[in-house]
């Protein structure tokens, strides 16, 4: 009698076990394949970033020397989860699926150690007796994350698989060891990950081109460029070069979509002929990618005095207009990512960056660029994007169609009729189309620029077949349709 009591428990807790496991693999597919992420996670957010309909959110500075504060006692490690595992919670409660970006910054473990503000910003290498110490820690975070019930955080809903490894390390604020130094820690990182579950995939550590390739230059072009670039940006683009060529070590790219967002065009064309020259295929992911105008440039001044100044007299109205071009510029990054086979875009930030987070701070765009105000209340972007994803549900595929001057793209879906998105940049252009399919109407959505959740819908009858309309540099989606009612 006790053994049948016994084996029945056996079977009931494998039963149970299989259960878990499966609803965790459920769980973990829902949403796997959007292209919409967010960055970076902060605590108490992750509620109203779910309700932009963002299915991704990509945390940082997961530093080593912070998961690891002292060395091992006697080959004994001793990690700290208790932070990590509470931002993993609230984010994966709200059904988003997370990325990390892992940093070797570690005060005992690595050659150097950051001031602050650099602190974990700043990787140096780990000391030659601390490389397995290293390998230990990436192996064990992968694991508590693996979702295969051996040493899972306790509650975890879906499993973590992927892994950035140091952001932007070709630039030496970020990353102060040699590439074969990034080279030796990419491997071990990839060998450790690997080891803790196979499907692991490493994200080489994201790369940015500042405004190189922002106008889609030729090769002759680009050699020009290159030539005139100062001496560190020669470095960082050698640095970009040889990394891309470890690619038997890593499984995504991670592309920093700062600047413009028709510099996408010749940046993922680059990229693709760097690794077709080394016999490989990669997904490219945008990370990082800035929601708002780059208006703290030189050229851009003005702007930026006005911005940051409350008491000047165009303070309000220049504020509106970056609020809606932040709307309008995250809507075209994500519609011209997606034409481009890009497979996620973290659109940066949830909130903004403190002006004195790091060094340099106030020179970049990232402390205009939340899509939260202070008080959590959204700004118009939050609308866009959630219009944006509502649209674009489970869409299929996003072509370019070619029209003069303007930028239309036709969106696919599996289960639906096409839908169609487009803008132009100068000035605001009448557009006349014959059309083939027999519809009696037209209706234009245009991407909300305001702190409202209802959008500007129009529907414009068609006359035999032909159709005008003005476009302008709002986005505007585009429905045909034989009835007046409904939005597009």
């Amino acid at each position: 009698m006790c053994s049948e009591h016994f084996l029945f428990r056996k079977i009931l807790s494998i039963i149970v076990f299989i259960v878990c496991l499966t609803s965790i693999k459920i769980w973990a597919e829902e949403g796997a394949d959007s292209i919409f992420g967010v960055g970076y996670a902060v605590q108490g957010y992750a509620k109203i970033v779910a309700k932009m309909g963002a299915k991704w959110v990509k945390i940082p500075l997961v530093s080593w020397g912070m998961i690891e504060p002292k060395p091992p006692q006697n080959g004994r490690h001793f990690y700290q989860w208790k932070r990590l595992d509470k931002l993993v919670k609230e984010y994966e409660d709200a059904g988003l699926h997370i990325q990390l970006v892992i940093k070797a910054a570690c005060r005992w473990g690595a050659k150097h150690f950051a001031r602050p503000p650099e602190s974990w910003r700043k990787s140096y290498p780990p000391k030659e007796e601390h490389w397995d110490d290293y390998y230990q820690f990436v192996y064990n975070l992968v694991e508590r994350y693996d979702g295969d019930g051996y040493k899972d955080m306790p509650g975890l809903r879906y499993p973590i698989r992927y892994y950035e490894i140091e952001s932007e390390a070709e630039h030496s604020i970020f990353w102060a060891g040699t590439i074969e130094e990034y080279g030796r820690l990419l491997k071990t990182a990839y060998k450790a990950a690997k080891k803790a579950h196979p499907e692991t995939k490493i994200i080489l550590s994201g790369i940015n081109f500042g405004k190189l390739l922002d106008d889609n230059p030729s090769l002759q072009e680009l050699r020009q460029k290159i030539r005139r670039l100062p001496r560190r940006y020669k470095k960082a683009l050698v640095f970009i070069r040889k990394t891309l060529a470890m690619g038997d070590y890593y499984d995504v790219i991670d592309y920093h979509y700062n600047r413009d967002y028709t510099g996408a065009y010749g940046v993922v064309k680059w990229i693709r002929r760097e690794l077709a020259r080394h016999g490989y295929q990669k997904e490219i992911w945008a990370g990082d990618t800035a929601s708002v105008p780059w208006v703290t440039d030189k050229e851009h001044r003005d702007i930026l005095t006005i911005l940051t100044n409350p008491l000047h007299p165009r303070h309000q109205e220049t504020m509106r207009w970056f609020r809606a071009e932040q709307a309008k510029l995250s809507v075209k990054k994500f519609i011209v990512a997606a034409e481009l086979g890009i497979k996620k875009v973290f659109l940066e930030s949830i909130r903004d960056f403190s002006k004195h987070a790091y060094k340099g701070a106030a020179k970049e765009s990232w402390f205009l660029a939340g899509i939260f105000n202070k008080d959590k209340t959204p700004r118009p972007v939050f609308y866009a994007y959630a219009q944006l994803t509502k649209k674009l549900d489970n869409f299929k595929k996003i072509e370019r169609l070619p029209r003069k001057g303007i930028y239309l793209y036709k969106v696919s879906f599996r289960d639906k009729e096409p839908i169609y998105i487009a803008w132009c940049e100068k000035r605001p252009q009448r557009i006349s189309l014959r059309l083939k399919k027999i519809s009696s109407y037209l209706r234009l959505e245009k991407v909300i620029t305001t702190a409202n959740e209802k959008p500007t819908v129009k529907t414009i009858k068609i006359k035999r077949n032909k159709l005008i309309f003005t476009l302008d540099n709002t986005p505007v989606f585009i429905k045909f349709t034989c009835s007046t009612e409904g939005k597009v």
